[in-house]
């Protein structure tokens, strides 16, 4: 659990470090074919460049509740973060298949009164 921890905090710096540049075709390029599938490229950059947009840079993320899961299908890490952005916080929910000695993205899910107050 540490491991995945440690794991889980290095892959969303890196997130939020492509999300602060505009690089969000690095974030699809470098995700789980789940993360790819679940909806059309243009749709996923749309998404994420929207999260950019409303919330602004990245300032603090202190990590939360952590569930890993192991199957036949992979070793999943579903991990809750509540971070603070230039424009208000949120809770960010990054699902992750262990892959390659790292982590790769197969799910993301964000919930922020900002988006509810525009």
């Amino acid at each position: 659990m540490h491991a995945a921890a440690g794991l889980s905090d290095n892959a969303v710096r890196r997130f939020h470090s492509q999300l602060d540049a505009a690089g969000y075709e690095d974030i699809v390029r470098e995700s789980d074919k789940a993360f790819q599938d679940a909806d059309s490229h243009e749709e996923l950059l749309k998404f994420l460049a929207g999260v950019h947009s409303k919330l602004g840079k990245s300032v603090n993320s202190a990590r939360g509740a952590i569930f890993v899961n192991a199957s036949t299908h992979g070793t999943f890490i579903r991990v809750n973060y509540n971070s603070e952005f230039q424009r208000g916080g949120a809770v960010e929910t990054f699902t992750w298949r262990k892959a390659d000695g790292g982590l790769r993205l197969v799910g993301y899910h964000i919930e922020s009164k900002v988006f509810f107050n525009q």
